[in-house]
């Protein structure tokens, strides 16, 4: 998991929370250092403040999303609103919780989360998850380069299970 905010206590206090859960976390002071770490990274929950230096968590929730569709985050900020809350839910949010209430609500939003996250990916475990972003990040590598050096339009990639042939 990761935790993202410009407020070094917050970072502190939501990572004791997971961390409390049994959750492995890391942490970002900006939004552009997440992002960094979300494309270098598997994360399958990342917690963002809204207003930060460098990139905004709005931006951060698009990138990341670009980037692996099956991240949940979940956006926390001590000035809520409405529309951005539900800007933030179109974009792909899980959830929007205001700072002041997220003690209260961060443990069962995040339970809630991963829950759904687990039937949404059909219970896949997270090590595979891991796996699977990593093979998909390796294809559109070899994908690009296969397309330059024979310069198809399209290729396409097939991959054998040799136990269950």
């Amino acid at each position: 998991m990761l935790v993202v905010d410009d407020e070094e206590e917050v970072c502190l206090f939501l990572s004791g929370i997971l961390k409390r859960k049994g959750c492995e976390v890391d942490t970002a002071a900006d939004g552009q250092t997440a992002v960094d770490k979300a494309s270098e990274f598997f994360f399958n929950l990342l917690i963002t403040d809204l207003k930060m230096p460098k990139i905004d968590g709005m931006t951060v929730l698009k990138e990341v999303k670009k980037l692996n569709p099956y991240l949940e985050v979940i956006m926390v900020t001590g000035y809520p609103a409405a529309e951005k809350a539900a800007q933030a839910i179109k974009v792909g949010a899980y959830d929007f919780i205001a700072k002041f209430l997220a003690a209260a609500r961060i443990s069962e939003t995040v339970e809630a989360c991963l829950e759904s996250q687990k039937i949404s990916s059909g219970f896949i475990d997270n090590k595979e998850l891991k796996a699977l972003a990593e093979i998909s990040r390796e294809t559109v590598s070899y994908r690009d380069l296969a397309l330059g050096m024979v310069k198809a339009r399209r290729i396409s990639f097939m991959v054998f299970d040799e136990k269950n042939r």
